[in-house]
């Protein structure tokens, strides 16, 4: 049982604080989502090598998200375009999304 209610929690994710509005593309239909841009530093290793790196991730509610939302959809967040590759719903409304930029 959830703690505090979706209208609780979309506070957190409102432009005029925390949130950032990004352009969710669903094939051909556009919708905007509320929520926290990350743009995460990860050290990864490689051959045990460690390199720097950045992770990009979007914090929402999952109740915002299109209805079928999937894998291999775009963000669009402050012009720039990233492929969704991961959902991580928490189980209590939120999910992040992983992201990866376009060149």
């Amino acid at each position: 049982m959830a703690v505090e209610s979706a209208t609780d929690r979309a506070v957190f994710f409102a432009v005029v604080d925390f949130g950032t509005a990004a352009t969710y593309r669903r094939v051909t239909t556009d919708s905007t989502v509320n929520g926290i841009f990350d743009n995460e530093f990860v050290q990864v290793e490689v051959a045990e090598v460690p390199y720097d790196s950045v992770e990009p991730v979007f914090y929402c509610q999952t109740a915002d998200l299109p209805t079928g939302y999937t894998v291999g959809d775009r963000l669009t967040v402050n012009a720039v375009y990233y492929t969704i590759r991961e959902f991580q719903p928490d189980g209590t409304g939120i999910s992040k999304l992983r992201l990866e930029a376009q060149t």
